[in-house]
C-alpha cells in the first residue's frame, strides 16, 4: 500500500492485531501512540484505545526514560531506520516488566519516515537468569578470595618467619645474608599480590554503590594499611551511575596506580581526583615520590613490574588514553581520560 498521504496506522504490517508479540506504532515527529495491538495493551494491563495518544516514552520506568528517547531521537533523526535497548515498562497496576524494546522506522513510497514500530519482547526470565549467574559468579569470587586468604597467605607468613630467623642468626656470611634480604624482598612482593588479588575477587563495591563510594572504600582501607594518606576528590559522581565496565576500568587503574606508589614511589603526599564532565570522564592520581623514567620503564620488563602496560591495555579497550608526567627526583602525575 503507498501511504504516502495516508494515516501512521495505514502502514500497520501485515496480522499486526494478531501478532503474539507485542507491538506499537508511535508518531515519529513525538512519539505519541497511534495504534498498539492487543499483545502490547495486555502486556501494560491497559485497553488499547486507552494507550491511544499516549507518549511512547512515558511507559517507560522513570530510571529508562531518558535512554529510550535518546534511541527514539536517533531514530527519527535519522542515526539508523533501527534500535533496541533493554528497559522497563511501567503496567497500569505499578509494577514494572522488562522488555527488550526493538524500534524501526515505517516508509512511505516516498521513502519519507511516516512511523515508529516498537517491538517489545517480555525478557523477566533471561533477566533472572542472568542475575542468578551473577549472584553464583559473586559467591565464587567470595569462596576464592578466602581460600586464597586462609591458605597461601598462612603459608606466606611462615615462609617470611623462616626467611627472618635465618636473617637473624649472628655467624652467617655477608653473601648469605644479602640473599636472605633479596628472600624477604620477594616474600613482601609475594604477599602484596596475594592481598591484590584477594581484593580484586572480592564481590565489588561497583556493583551495588557506584564508583565514587567504591574508592572511598578501597581508599579508607589503603590508608588504613599504608602511608601516606590518599587524599580522594571526586567530583560529578554522587547520583549518577556509569556504565559498569567505565566504572571497573577507572576502579582498576587508579587501583594499580596507587599499589605503585605503596611499592616504589616513597612519597610523602598522594592526591586522587576523579571528575565526571559531560563528555568525558577523567582520573587523576598523583605523588611527590622519586618518580622514574617513563619512557625507561615502559620499554622494559620493568613495565609489567609496575603494571604501566595493563594500565594502558585497559584504558585503550576502553576507547581512552593515558598519560604519565615523571621525572626521578620529582613525583608522577598518571592522566587518565575516557570518553562518555
Amino acid at each position: 500500500m503507498d501511504i504516502a498521504a495516508a494515516p501512521p496506522w495505514a502502514g500497520a504490517p501485515p496480522l499486526f492485531d494478531a501478532a503474539a508479540v507485542a507491538m506499537a506504532m508511535a508518531d515519529v515527529a513525538d512519539g505519541r501512540l497511534s495504534r498498539v495491538n492487543p499483545r502490547f495493551a495486555d502486556m501494560l494491563g491497559e485497553h488499547p484505545l486507552a494507550l491511544s495518544g499516549r507518549h511512547l516514552a512515558d511507559l517507560a520506568h522513570a530510571d529508562d526514560r531518558e535512554a529510550h528517547l535518546q534511541a527514539f531521537r536517533s531514530l527519527v533523526e535519522g542515526g539508523s531506520d533501527e534500535a533496541a535497548l533493554d528497559l522497563r515498562l511501567v503496567r497500569s497496576d505499578g509494577s514494572a516488566v522488562w522488555v527488550l524494546m526493538s524500534l524501526g522506522l515505517l516508509r512511505g513510497a516516498d521513502d519519507r519516515p511516516r512511523c515508529v514500530l516498537a517491538v517489545a519482547m517480555d525478557i523477566a526470565d533471561r533477566r533472572a537468569h542472568e542475575q542468578a549467574r551473577r549472584a553464583a559468579a559473586k559467591e565464587e569470587r567470595r569462596r576464592l578470595s578466602a581460600d586464597l586468604h586462609d591458605t597461601l597467605g598462612q603459608h606466606l607468613a611462615a615462609i617470611a618467619m623462616a626467611v627472618r630467623a635465618i636473617g637473624e642468626q649472628p655467624d652467617i656470611p655477608a653473601a648469605v645474608r644479602e640473599q636472605v634480604r633479596r628472600l624477604q624482598e620477594m616474600v613482601r612482593g609475594l604477599d602484596d599480590d596475594v592481598d591484590r588479588l584477594v581484593h580484586a575477587l572480592r564481590p565489588s563495591l561497583l556493583e551495588s554503590l557506584g564508583l565514587e563510594e567504591a574508592l572511598r572504600s578501597h581508599i579508607g582501607a589503603w590508608n588504613r594499611d599504608h602511608a601516606p594518606q590518599v587524599d580522594l576528590q571526586a567530583r560529578g559522581l554522587s547520583g549518577r551511575r556509569l556504565p559498569q565496565a567505565l566504572e571497573t576500568t577507572v576502579f582498576r587503574i587508579v587501583q594499580e596506580a596507587l599499589n605503585n606508589v605503596a611499592r616504589h614511589a616513597r612519597a610523602t603526599h598522594v592526591g586522587v581526583i576523579v571528575e565526571r564532565h559531560e563528555r568525558e570522564l577523567r582520573a587523576i592520581v598523583e605523588d611527590d615520590g622519586v618518580g622514574f623514567d617513563p619512557a625507561t620503564v615502559e620499554s622494559s620488563a620493568a613495565g609489567r613490574h609496575f603494571g604501566l602496560r595493563g594500565m594502558r591495555d585497559r584504558a585503550t579497550a576502553a576507547g581512552g588514553t593515558i598519560e604519565i608526567e615523571s621525572r626521578p627526583g620529582q613525583g608522577t602525575t598518571l592522566f587518565l581520560s575516557l570518553p562518555l
